[in-house]
C-alpha cells in the first residue's frame, strides 16, 4: 500500500513539475477533501497553501522584494500571490520581524497527525533545494520530498520557514503565527511564542514563551526558547489558548535539544513527544539520517491525507471546510 502511495506521489510530482510555469497564481486542482487514514495527495490537489520564506519576501514578479512579515500563497505549480502581512498589527511594536511558523486556530488534520492517522509534512532549516518533506503515517519510518522550490514558488525558495495548507484558495487563513526569536514586544513584560491575527487587523498574544518552556519541563529556557514550527487545534476557535486546546510544535536547537523534536501539548494536560510513522519524534530520532537531509532542525509542520471520492463529494467537502474555516477565523 505504501509503495503505491509513494509511486503515486512520484508521478504527481513529475506532473506538477511539468506544470510549473512563470505565471500568475492560479490554483489547479481538482482539489481533494482531507480525511484520515488515506493516501498522500500531491501539492496541486491540496487547497489553501501558504508559506513564509526566510528572509520574508513578497510575490513580486520577476524579482521578489524582501518584505518582513509577509506570507505567500502558492498554487502548487509555481504561481504565487501575497497573503497576510502581519506588519503593524501588534500594538506598540513598530519593528518588522521575520515570520517563523504558521497555523490556523483549528488546523485541519492536526489531531489526526498527532494520532498517527495522517501523513506529516515538515521542512528543515536550509531547505532551499528540497523544500517540503513528508513522513507516511503508520510506520515503519518512510518518507520523501513532497514539494520542491519550482512547485512552491517559480522565483525561488531560500528557506521555507512556515507552512499552512487546507485553507480557501486565494485567501490567507494563517490566524496563528510566531516570530523569529519569540521576542519581547515593547510595552509588555513577556515573550510571546504564538500570536493570533484577528479583526482590525490586530495581533494578540496566544501562547507565552514561558508557558511553552514549562510545557517541556524546562522553565529555565523561558527567556531563550524559540518556537519553530506548529499545528494548532483550538477547541473553541477563539483568541486564547484554553484548557483542552492542543498544539504540536518544534523549537530551534537549544541546550540538549537538537531541533528535531516534535512535542504535543494540551493546555492543562500532559506534554509528550509526537509518536508518528512508527517511532517517537524525540532527541535520539535521527531526522537527517532517516530522510537523507542535511539539517536536523524541523522548522515547519503540516499534515495531509485524503480518500478518493467522486468529484461532487469533493466539492461538497471543500464547501463544508470553507464554512468551518470562516467560523474559526
Amino acid at each position: 500500500m505504501k509503495k503505491l502511495i509513494v509511486v503515486h506521489l512520484a508521478l504527481a510530482l513529475l506532473v506538477a513539475g511539468s506544470l510549473a510555469r512563470a505565471g500568475p497564481f492560479a490554483p489547479l486542482g481538482p482539489h481533494v477533501f482531507p480525511a484520515p487514514d488515506g493516501a498522500l495527495p500531491p501539492p496541486y490537489r491540496v487547497p489553501g497553501k501558504e508559506y513564509s520564506d526566510r528572509p520574508d519576501k513578497d510575490a513580486t514578479t520577476p524579482v521578489p522584494i524582501l518584505d518582513p512579515e509577509q506570507v505567500i500563497l502558492w498554487d502548487g505549480a509555481g504561481g504565487v500571490a501575497d497573503g497576510y502581512d502581519y506588519s503593524g498589527s501588534r500594538p506598540l511594536d513598530t519593528e518588522e520581524r521575520e515570520v517563523d511558523a504558521l497555523a490556523n486556530r483549528r488546523d485541519v488534520l492536526a489531531l489526526e497527525a498527532m494520532a498517527d492517522r495522517a501523513h506529516l509534512l515538515f521542512s528543515v532549516t536550509g531547505d532551499g533545494v528540497d523544500t517540503v518533506h513528508y513522513e507516511l503515517w503508520g510506520g515503519p519510518p518512510s518518507g520523501g520530498t513532497w514539494a520542491v522550490p519550482p512547485i512552491v514558488d517559480q522565483h525561488y525558495v531560500a528557506d521555507l520557514d512556515g507552512l499552512e495548507v487546507w485553507g480557501d484558495d486565494g485567501t490567507s487563513d494563517s490566524i496563528c503565527y510566531s516570530l523569529a526569536g519569540d521576542p519581547i514586544v515593547p510595552g509588555t513584560a513577556t515573550r510571546t511564542s504564538v500570536w493570533t491575527y484577528v479583526a482590525g487587523p490586530t495581533s494578540v498574544p496566544y501562547i507565552a514563551s514561558a508557558a511553552l518552556a514549562a510545557a517541556i519541563g524546562r522553565t529555565d529556557l523561558a527567556d531563550q526558547i524559540d518556537l519553530d514550527g506548529m499545528m494548532v487545534h483550538d477547541v473553541e476557535g477563539n483568541e486564547t489558548f484554553d484548557p483542552g486546546d492542543t498544539i504540536m510544535f518544534t523549537i530551534a536547537p537549544i541546550d540538549v535539544f537538537d531541533g528535531g523534536e516534535i512535542w504535543v501539548w494540551t493546555e492543562s494536560g500532559p506534554t509528550a513527544f509526537l509518536v508518528h510513522g512508527g517511532h517517537v519524534w524525540d532527541t535520539p530520532f535521527d531526522v537527517m539520517g532517516t530522510f537523507g537531509l542535511q539539517e536536523e532542525n524541523v522548522d515547519a509542520l503540516e499534515a495531509v491525507s485524503y480518500v478518493a471520492e467522486p468529484g461532487s463529494l469533493s466539492v461538497l467537502g471543500l464547501a463544508v471546510l470553507a464554512l468551518r474555516r470562516r467560523r474559526t477565523a
